[in-house]
């Protein structure tokens, strides 16, 4: 130990590291996914997560104000869910001139594309088709709020119409389902969307279902 200018012994500094808090709540943010994507959400909360993560559970406090406070933030997190912005890039390539429902396609095209890149996310759809938790419902809010997003930025000429929404919802399904099947077994109906010609022609199918269907709004 370093000696004073007296000769007693000077009191060592301990040094916090930098950015040690940081990757502390990364670490508690990533491991919801882990567990989620492993385990499904029965059962799922504080306990598993500071397992996971290696502390103890009364660190979480010191970051997170409670399990849905966690859960929000993992929500929230791009590893997790699509971003605004990125789906936005391909609605915004298609432009005002293919109209909306060209807008709608390149959604639902930049949307599967996205959820591909995302193993950890499809395990986690996986489970919550089957397992509906509060958990699993906060997860649905927040890819609900990245549709709705996208959505509102729709340009050209929008019909009014309650049949757009189910456009909407029916499309949305057939991509999650697409997606989190090519996870768990590969192809449906002889379609594999990850395989580059089998997703060209799921691709070609949105942007005539799209086309055909809007016009008839």
């Amino acid at each position: 130990r370093p000696l004073a200018a007296n000769g007693g012994a000077v009191a060592e500094k301990k040094v916090i590291p930098i950015g040690r808090t940081a990757s502390t709540r990364q670490r508690l943010v990533e491991s919801v996914g882990r567990v989620l994507a492993r385990d499904g959400f029965k059962g799922f909360g504080l306990g598993r997560v500071a397992l996971e993560a290696g502390v103890d559970r009364r660190v979480i406090s010191r970051y997170f104000d409670g399990l849905a406070e966690l859960v929000a933030e993992f929500a929230r997190s791009p590893e997790f869910w699509p971003t605004t912005p990125e789906i936005r890039a391909g609605m915004e390539a298609a432009g005002a001139g293919e109209g909306p429902e060209g807008q709608l396609a390149a959604f639902h095209k930049g949307f599967l594309r996205a959820l591909l890149k995302r193993p950890q996310t499809l395990d986690i759809l996986a489970h919550e088709m089957m397992e509906r938790t509060a958990v699993s419902r906060m997860l649905e809010q927040a890819r609900v709020r990245v549709a709705l997003e996208c959505f509102e930025r729709l340009t050209g000429e929008v019909p009014d119409d309650a049949g757009l929404t189910g456009i909407v919802a029916v499309m949305g399904a057939a991509i999650l389902f697409f997606a989190t099947r090519s996870r768990l077994g590969g192809h449906f109906g002889g379609l594999d969307p990850n395989d580059p010609a089998d997703l060209a022609r799921i691709e070609k199918a949105v942007d005539a279902l799209l086309s055909g269907v809007y016009s008839r709004l």
